[in-house]
């Protein structure tokens, strides 16, 4: 088993894994696992969210624990987007090609779903895209959009 860690009033509390404490003063928090707030959550000053970034060079069908997605390579492949069920809704992807130049990265869906009005979508090399579930589908939160000239 790990350990908890709680920081109120910059003391951060840790509860070790063998059940002792260790108290010391800081001036950050620091998460490394999920949090589920009942309520409200307050931040002063800033929130910050470090993505994890999971590189392709060939077919993949994204997992939940991905976020952004960096696809290369010298021949086309498809990556397919994971059911946007009930328990995907909100989820939210990130996927970038870095494909050669001339080679299409398609992004699919699974059966019966759509990005937005389409089962699957073309990014050319430097493209990238960010789509939502919203339970039954995939929609573009953004235009699909070339990151050299944003």
């Amino acid at each position: 088993m790990g350990c908890l860690e709680v920081t109120y009033n910059n003391v951060k509390t840790t509860v070790n894994s063998d059940g002792t404490y260790t108290i010391e003063r800081c001036d950050t928090l620091v998460v490394n696992n999920p949090v589920t707030v009942n309520g409200s959550l307050a931040v002063e000053g800033s929130l910050e969210s470090i993505a994890t970034v999971t590189s392709v060079s060939s077919t993949y069908i994204i997992l939940a624990t991905d976020a952004v997605i960096r696809a290369s390579g010298s021949v086309p492949y498809q990556v397919t987007l994971p059911s946007s069920s009930s328990s995907n809704i909100g989820k939210i992807y990130t996927i970038k090609s870095v494909m050669n130049p001339g080679i299409i990265l398609t992004l699919a869906t699974t059966t019966s779903q759509y990005i937005d009005d389409q089962t699957t979508i073309s990014l050319s090399r430097f493209e990238a895209v960010q789509v939502i579930s919203n339970g039954t589908g995939w929609n573009i939160v953004g235009d699909k959009y070339d990151a050299r000239y944003t």
